[in-house]
């Protein structure tokens, strides 16, 4: 029988991986999807929103971050170790693309290094989709074809490429972020204090479930269920299930005893717990209608959902999937460091200037050029 320890390591793999596999559909909509319907020969384009709004990607982007709190802790030392990994990895000189693939391996396989890659790869994705989605101005209802040749075109699309620029800029908006700024930088230190509070961390990390659920049923309800978005649904709701059953696993509970609890009134199950479970079910159930928009997807997500779902009920299902744990987790952490590299390629300067800006607040916070190896 496989570890429990294990098992939910590959769950936690499992998830990381397709909520990182879910950003490349929309990703390659916001860059490329105009130019594939133009070589298409399509000239009309359907008043419908094929990528989710920002602010919904913005409440996942929340909800990411809430999850990854800890790295963001001055006083922690996962990044500092992560740092410290990746500097000692360096100077082993590496002969050849095998060895160069091994030392990667080696790499990932450090758990500080995993959750560093995982935190920025999935907040650069979110935020530089957010950021194209922007500057293509898909949140805006024109989406007529151009017709007149290039200069026409561009003519006809400016008021509502001013429009776009201009909702950024609403003195409303600027001056509350004006004031969030002063407020932020005058009380820098009790903020800091606040936030180094044991019970705030744990809050964070808490809130994470219930950020995401409202963002994913606001991405649903925000948008059709055409283009990108049946596969980015069916990718975050197998997601959904694999940190359910992660988070079973982990606490050795079955789905009889939530049942059962839930039948008492939440009796004999954690509330933090309970609310996790609640808020995971609850992005699951909102990504189903735009699942069963597309019947032939179903019987994709229930081949994804079917191992993690087998590990809790254990037994004889959990049998046969048992000899796959130890090679899959061999293999989770590259997987995972291979989605994050096609997610750079293809969001190309926005999702790079985020993740290097965000590797930079890192080095900054921790000050990893002090940071002795």
């Amino acid at each position: 029988m496989a570890p429990v320890a294990d098992v939910v390591k590959l769950l936690r793999s499992a998830g990381d991986l397709l909520g990182l596999f879910s950003l490349l559909p929309l990703l390659s909509e916001v860059k490329y999807g105009k130019i594939l319907r133009l070589q298409r020969g399509e000239t009309v384009v359907v008043r419908e929103r094929l990528v989710p709004a920002a602010w919904s990607l913005g409440l996942v982007l929340a909800a990411e971050l809430c999850d990854s709190a800890r790295i963001f802790d001055s006083s922690d030392t996962t990044t500092r170790k992560a740092f410290r990994h990746f500097m000692k990895l360096q100077k082993k000189k590496a002969e050849g693309l095998e060895q160069s693939v091994q030392l990667l391996g080696d790499l990932l396989q450090n758990a500080e290094v995993f959750v560093v890659l995982r935190c920025v790869s999935l907040c650069a994705g979110l935020a530089g989709l957010m950021i194209i989605s922007a500057m293509k101005g898909l949140d805006e209802e024109d989406t007529k074809a151009r017709k007149g040749g290039r200069v026409l075109g561009l003519l006809k699309s400016l008021p509502s490429l001013l429009s776009s620029v201009w909702s950024f800029f609403q003195p409303q908006l600027l001056l509350f972020v004006a004031l969030a700024a002063c407020f932020a930088i005058g009380r820098w230190s009790l903020l800091l204090k606040f936030i180094r509070n044991a019970a705030v961390a744990e809050t964070l990390r808490n809130s994470a479930s219930l950020l995401r659920a409202l963002g994913f049923v606001g991405a649903v309800g925000s948008c059709s269920f055409k283009g990108p978005v049946p596969q980015w649904a069916l990718l975050n709701g197998a997601a959904a299930v694999a940190r359910v059953c992660r988070l079973m696993v982990y606490e050795r509970l079955s789905f009889g005893a939530v049942y059962s609890s839930l039948l008492d009134q939440g009796k004999g199950l954690a509330p933090t717990t309970l609310a996790v479970l609640g808020c995971e079910a609850w992005v699951f159930v909102a990504l189903l209608p735009c699942v069963l928009a597309h019947p032939r997807k179903l019987a994709i997500l229930a081949m994804l959902a079917a191992p993690c779902v087998a590990f809790v009920y254990g037994g004889p299902a959990a049998a046969l999937f048992e000899p796959l744990v130890q090679p899959v987790l061999e293999k989770a952490n590259l997987g995972v460091a291979v989605v994050a590299l096609l997610i750079l390629f293809i969001g190309g300067l926005p999702v790079m200037a985020t993740a290097l800006s965000l590797l930079s607040f890192l080095n900054w916070l921790h000050n990893l050029e002090k940071t002795k190896i």
